[in-house]
């Protein structure tokens, strides 16, 4: 494994907010990428933050259909089982 230096172009241009890519390193004003991983944030204010997570991707959201098919599977799987339960109660109790 070599270790490189950051590039001064490249740490210039992220601190004045413009794109630039040299190597592994790269900069869209916003973010400084290492190897597409976000290691560092330049907020509108121009302060620099450090990146506590390995990556900018935000996680993918779940489909709509999971997401339909969980909140209408319920009510069914627990009334089903509320009938079940009630059938057996008045079946052993006849």
């Amino acid at each position: 494994m070599t270790i490189q230096h950051l590039p001064m172009p490249v740490i210039d241009n992220f601190l004045n907010g413009d794109p630039c890519a040299i190597g592994p390193f790269r900069s869209d004003g916003e973010y400084l990428y290492l190897n597409n991983d976000a290691i560092a944030y330049r907020d509108k204010s121009g302060k620099v933050f450090r990146m506590q997570q390995p990556s900018a991707t935000p996680p993918p959201k779940k489909p709509f259909f999971n997401r339909f098919i969980s909140i209408f599977t319920w009510p069914f799987i627990a009334s089903w089982f509320a009938v079940t339960i009630i059938f057996l109660l008045i079946t052993n109790i006849f």
